[in-house]
């Protein structure tokens, strides 16, 4: 394959890639939306997940995608519908892996869960068997 033909590939991907992109939000854009729709500050956000500030910053930047545990935490925390949940974790380049344990065991949360504590969804995780590490950022732990 000679130089020019690897660059018209290259080009037919970038034209590709934009039209696609275009046919769908991204993730900083779905959140944004969310946030407006529910009328979430961003204040809130920090309090209710017990996060830093830099977390809410990526999840507005399209050059960040938020941990698969924080969109978890974020759909929880403000009640975030199953269907917009798994928009935002394609839209993050996200998918459940069913045969993991811990992504099951999230998307779980979401379905069977809503309306929990934060700290009464990770006793469930516990139980379920996951890792402190798998666990969603609790914010009272925080100090928050």
């Amino acid at each position: 394959m000679n130089n020019e033909e690897i660059e018209r590939l290259a080009d037919k991907f970038k034209e590709d890639f934009n039209t696609v992109g275009s046919l769908h939000l991204s993730f900083s854009e779905m959140f944004k939306k969310i946030l407006e729709r529910k009328e979430i500050t961003k204040e809130e956000f920090i309090e209710e997940l017990g996060v830093s500030d830099t977390t809410f910053d990526n999840f507005l930047n399209d050059n960040h995608d938020p941990s698969l545990k924080n969109v978890t935490a974020f759909c929880l925390a403000f009640e975030i519908d199953n269907n917009s949940y798994l928009s935002l974790l394609q839209a993050g380049g996200y998918s459940i892996n069913y045969r993991k344990t811990r992504d099951l065991a999230y998307s779980f949360l979401i379905t069977d869960c809503m309306g929990m504590s934060i700290q009464e969804c990770n006793e469930v995780l516990k139980q379920i068997g996951l890792k402190e590490h798998e666990l969603l950022t609790d914010p009272l732990a925080n100090g928050r």
